[in-house]
């Protein structure tokens, strides 16, 4: 009996380690997508306040915008190269591990805002790569959605090609899929060994 009671404990923590809720923000574990939402979807998110190059040392204002969500709970993870960024709300967004992210209060917006201070050096390229989740709230990830942007802004003075960052999946790999399944049978073998003692 005690058995299987440290085997549902120790499976009951397993299983809740992998899908737990970012609701106070999502660390660099976002920095390719929201693999954790359900599917990439085609989500209506906007990045407004971009110029088309920059000054040096420039300020601009900036806004994450969902549209047409599902009004529950949403959430972005957003990295940058080049410049610095604060927050116009500190009460909806923070800085966290190297990008920015929704704080547990911003979890419940569609809309983030920004300043961004563009580097001093006019003569570089910077990117931005954001992620923005759409969930219902519900505690399962089946019906919730993600989506990701990318955005190259060249200084003023920038000679180079103007490329945004190429976006990762952000869904599970193959591999990742494989180990996952191991696991899970690994799991039930052993709950099913224990049982027929």
């Amino acid at each position: 009996m005690r058995r299987h009671v440290i085997l549902i404990l120790l499976t009951s923590v397993l299983l809740s380690a992998a899908g737990t809720s970012r609701e106070s923000g999502i660390d660099s574990d976002g920095d390719e997508g929201c693999n954790c939402h359900g599917v990439r979807g085609e989500l209506q998110i906007s990045f407004t306040g971009l110029p088309d190059s920059f000054e040096s040392s420039g300020s601009y204002n900036l806004s994450i915008v969902l549209g047409e969500g599902k009004d529950t709970s949403a959430g972005f993870r957003l990295v940058l190269d080049g410049g610095e960024i604060s927050s116009r709300d500190t009460d909806s967004s923070q800085e966290l591990d190297g990008g920015w992210t929704h704080t547990f209060s911003g979890n419940s917006r569609s809309v983030w805002n920004f300043t961004w201070i563009a580097p001093l050096d006019n003569s570089t390229l910077s990117t931005f790569i954001l992620h923005v989740n759409d969930a219902n709230g519900d505690g399962e990830y089946t019906s919730d959605e993600w989506d990701s942007r990318s955005f190259a802004i060249p200084g003023d003075t920038y000679e180079g090609e103007v490329e945004a960052p190429e976006l990762v999946d952000g869904n599970m790999s193959t591999t990742e899929l494989v180990i996952a399944t191991f696991a899970l049978l690994l799991i039930g073998g052993v709950v099913w060994y224990s049982m027929r003692e």
